[in-house]
C-alpha cells in the first residue's frame, strides 16, 4: 500500500498539470484576498476590523476545493481516457489497494494545495494590512480554524473527484455532474422535496460551513464540525462504490 501509495504521489508530481493548476490556485487565491484587504472601507465596502482575518482566508476556500477536485477526477477517469488503467493493473492487481493509494494520494495532494495558496493568501493580505496599517489581528485562533477547515475541505474534495471520477470513469462526465448538482441541482432540490430546511445539510453548504471554521456560524447554516462530517459522509458515499465497483466490473 506505501509503494502504491508512493507511485500515485509521483504521478501528481510528475504531471505538468497539477504545477499549472497550483500556479492558477496561489494566483487566483493571493489576488482575491489581496483586493478584499485593497478595497475594504471603500467603494461602500465595510472596512476589515480585528477579528476579519479569519473571514477573509476563507474566500478562495471553495475556488482551492474546486481546483483540487478536477485533479482527484483526472487522476481517476484519466486512466480510463488515456487507456493506461489496464497497463496499471497488471502491475497491481489488486484493483482495492490500487484506487485507495489513489485516494490516499488525491487527499494528500489536496491538503498541500490549501496550504500552499493558503500560506500565499495570508502573506499577500498580511503585505496589505501592513502597508495600509488596518487593524487587523495578523494571529488569531480563529484564524487557524478556518485554516484548518479550508486545508480539510480540499482534502475531501480531492478524495471526492477521485471517488467520482473512478464511479464514472469520464472526466467530463464526472465534472459536468458536479458543476450541475452544485450549480443547479442543490438550489432547487430543497424547494422539489418542500424540505427548505434540508439546504444546510446538502453538500455545499456542508462544504462552505467547514471551509468557514473560525467564522462563527449564523442562522440556517450548520456548525463546521457538522459541515465536516457531512462532507466526509458525501465523500464515503461515492468513494466506497466506486471502490466496490472497481474490483468487479471490466475495465476494457
Amino acid at each position: 500500500m506505501t509503494a502504491l501509495f508512493r507511485a500515485e504521489l509521483i504521478k501528481h508530481v510528475g504531471l505538468r498539470l497539477t504545477w499549472v493548476m497550483l500556479t492558477i490556485a496561489i494566483t487566483l487565491s493571493a489576488g482575491l484576498t489581496t483586493a478584499i484587504a485593497i478595497v475594504a472601507g471603500s467603494h461602500g465596502s465595510a472596512p476589515l476590523g480585528r477579528e476579519d482575518l479569519r473571514g477573509v482566508l476563507s474566500v478562495p476556500g471553495l475556488l482551492v476545493a474546486g481546483i483540487v477536485f478536477v485533479l482527484g477526477v483526472l487522476a481517476s477517469a484519466g486512466e480510463y481516457r488515456h487507456h493506461t488503467i489496464t497497463a496499471s493493473l497488471l502491475v497491481t492487481p489488486r484493483r482495492g489497494q490500487f484506487l485507495a493509494g489513489k485516494y490516499a494520494a488525491a487527499a494528500v495532494v489536496g491538503t498541500v494545495f490549501a496550504g500552499v495558496t493558503l500560506t500565499a493568501s495570508y502573506v499577500a493580505t498580511a503585505i496589505v494590512v501592513l502597508a495600509k496599517d488596518l487593524p487587523v489581528d495578523l494571529l488569531t485562533a480563529d484564524a487557524v480554524l478556518t485554516w484548518l477547515g479550508v486545508t480539510i475541505a480540499a482534502g475531501l474534495f480531492a478524495l471526492a473527484g477521485a471517488g467520482l471520477g473512478a464511479l464514472v470513469r469520464s472526466e467530463a462526465l464526472a465534472i459536468i455532474a458536479a458543476v450541475a448538482w452544485w450549480f443547479v441541482i442543490e438550489g432547487l432540490l430543497p424547494g422539489a422535496l418542500r424540505e427548505p430546511g434540508l439546504a444546510k445539510y446538502l453538500p455545499a453548504a456542508a462544504a462552505r460551513a467547514l471551509i468557514q471554521a473560525g467564522v462563527p456560524a449564523v442562522d440556517g447554516t450548520v456548525a463546521a464540525a457538522t459541515g465536516g462530517l457531512l462532507v466526509a459522509a458525501y465523500v464515503t458515499a461515492t468513494a466506497v462504490p466506486a471502490l466496490l465497483l472497481t474490483k468487479r466490473r471490466d475495465v476494457g
